[in-house]
């Protein structure tokens, strides 16, 4: 709060003596109060956006796939839209949402359904049907 205020007192009043002079000491105020804004944001994130529910769930699962899978995805739509007769910020929101709806429906429509591909992009096995074979022939 101090160092903050020492910034405020600086911009409004030029030409004033404040309590710390040169820029040294104005590069540590500026510096402190920086990371005390970052510092606040985050407990602020902790206080109140800890929580989980069903889409934070099913969205922490999508992360990965959908990570691995959105570069090679933007690639191929890209390579079409780009000849389409459209300016840059329509041929932007066009890639964006298509690669958005393709990754979806890949992860929904393949990989939480083959469980090889739940493996390969990192998710757990569902059915669990790897135990179930081990435990009828041991």
């Amino acid at each position: 709060m101090l160092g903050y205020a020492l910034l405020l007192a600086d911009y409004h009043l030029p030409g004033t003596e404040l309590p710390y002079s040169g820029a040294e000491a104005g590069a540590i105020v500026k510096l402190v109060v920086k990371w005390s804004w970052i510092a606040m944001l985050l407990g602020y994130a902790r206080r109140y956006l800890n929580f989980s529910n069903v889409a934070l769930t099913y969205c922490g699962q999508a992360l990965y796939p959908v990570f691995i899978l959105h570069q090679s995805v933007i690639i191929v739509i890209g390579y079409y839209v780009i000849d389409w007769p459209v300016n840059a910020i329509m041929a932007y929101l066009l890639i964006v949402a298509s690669t958005f709806l393709c990754c979806g429906l890949l992860y929904e429509g393949l990989i939480r359904r083959v469980e090889l591909l739940r493996l390969m992009f990192g998710l757990k096995w569902q059915r669990g049907w790897l135990s179930r074979n081990s435990a009828a022939t041991g």
